[in-house]
């Protein structure tokens, strides 16, 4: 029982870990296509 809530509270971290560094990427990403615009135009 004690593995299992281990289990998967780790699995859960994984999953919040991953959903923030997407989010990060894309906010980033934005960032990043933004200061292209901006130098560009």
């Amino acid at each position: 029982m004690k593995s299992f809530v281990t289990l998967s509270e780790l699995s859960s971290l994984t999953f919040c870990l991953s959903f923030n560094e997407v989010f990060s990427l894309l906010y980033f990403d934005s960032l990043f296509f933004n200061f292209l615009r901006s130098s560009l135009f």
